[in-house]
């Protein structure tokens, strides 16, 4: 005997007592022999009645979502309406994991191996840390929870807000301590380090500090992710450069990306708008099951909406800050045009003004044009000295050729 399992789900209160109409009928009408009689009509009516329900809940379950996603959009509502249509996984674990040695199929060993990454991660290894460092803060840690112990006052714990908003509030400027950490370091830390300098010499010092600082703070630097590209220099040049990341060598490569915008030697506009049109693309098919095609499913503005909220976003990022040739804006607006013109299952051969008119957008160069104001408007109010000088340089400069 074979017992099939279907899909579970839970059932509203308004459809729980249809459901158990639709077996009581269904048990009558086999009990009495499966006759062509009421009993089969009203068997039909209750299975009619629990559709008509289910079906209606289900239109105000997803219309609900639309209307949330035209309201407020989040990548929490983002990644829900990917994954609210998407299959249930026929297996339960991925079908081949990539060993160290060899590709692991077998769901057993698979699970080995999990578990012995997970072990690996809990073991203390030795990787050359500087102690010195460790030791200092320990001295101050013991210091302050002295200090503490002794006082009277009971003191509430800062909440991470706090310490953003005391962060926000310190003074540039002002002189480094014996580490030789300023304030600047604690507004503008970040994952990725970009290292610029014009001098051989001069960028491995600045390698040998990141080593020095990362081994007191503990911290490994990743070597295969650390890439060093050569700008304005002849190739004979390039062949010869090589930097040392601790033990690691570094040499030149054509591109590398930083803060998610790819930094190339030759044609860095061309590989960016390239890389965003792939992305916006993964994005919009990751969309698909979920309606966003055009035909007989969402109507055109919702459609436009999760596009300009999810799409768009992805497509224009980081572009706001590059000098993007027409051939380039070509390529974005190409993309963007027939996005708009599938959302309202137009011809190729409409008009661009219809298109843009019947659905309310925007041009995707009025799209980069509300990004490269806003960078401008960040870059004004900045309150980093560094990049204040920055701009009355930009600036003097552009008056002089006015």
């Amino acid at each position: 005997m074979i017992k099939l399992q279907g899909l579970q789900w839970k059932a509203s209160p308004s459809v729980l007592p249809l459901i158990k109409t639709a077996k009581t009928k269904h048990k009558e009408w086999v009990d009495k022999g499966k006759p062509n009689d009421i009993s089969k009509t009203s068997k039909i009516k209750a299975q009619r009645e629990l559709r008509k329900q289910m079906r209606k809940e289900k239109y105000e379950d997803r219309q609900k979502i639309y209307s949330e996603i035209m309201d407020n959009p989040s990548m929490k509502k983002f990644y829900q309406l990917i994954n609210r249509n998407r299959g249930q996984s026929k297996t339960s674990t991925t079908s081949i994991i990539k060993g160290p040695d060899c590709d692991i199929s077998d769901p057993k060993n698979q699970t080995k191996r999990f578990s012995q990454y997970m072990e690996d991660l809990f073991v203390t290894k030795d990787n050359s840390y500087e102690n010195t460092f460790l030791e200092l803060s320990t001295v101050r840690t013991n210091a302050i929870d002295l200090i503490y112990e002794n006082m009277n006052t009971e003191l509430e714990p800062l909440s991470e807000t706090e310490i953003f908003e005391a962060i926000g509030k310190l003074n540039t400027g002002k002189a480094m301590d014996e580490f030789g950490i300023s304030s600047e370091h604690f507004k503008t830390a970040r994952n990725d380090i970009a290292l610029l300098s014009d001098d051989v010499e001069e960028l491995q010092i600045m390698l040998n500090t990141v080593v020095r600082n990362a081994k007191q703070d503990r911290v490994i630097i990743h070597p295969t992710k650390t890439n060093a590209v050569i700008l304005n220099k002849d190739k004979t040049v390039r062949k010869n450069l090589q930097w040392n990341l601790g033990t690691t060598c570094i040499t030149p490569t054509n591109q590398t990306k930083h803060l998610g915008i790819i930094r190339a030697e030759i044609k860095e506009n061309n590989v960016n708008v390239e890389d965003s049109l792939s992305l916006a693309r993964r994005t919009l098919y990751s969309l698909i099951n979920s309606g966003l095609h055009g035909s007989n499913d969402l109507n055109p503005i919702t459609s436009y909406q999760i596009y300009r909220s999810y799409v768009i976003p992805k497509l224009l990022f980081g572009l706001e800050i590059l000098p993007l040739q027409q051939i380039d804006i070509d390529r974005l607006r190409k993309f963007h045009i027939n996005c708009l013109r599938k959302f309202q299952s137009l011809s190729q051969r409409t008009a661009l003004c219809a298109v843009y008119l019947l659905i309310g957008a925007l041009p995707i160069e009025a799209e980069l044009h509300k990004r490269q104001l806003s960078f401008l408007y960040s870059l004004l109010n900045n309150e980093n000295e560094s990049i204040q000088q920055l701009n009355q340089r930009q600036i003097s400069i552009n008056i002089k050729f006015l």
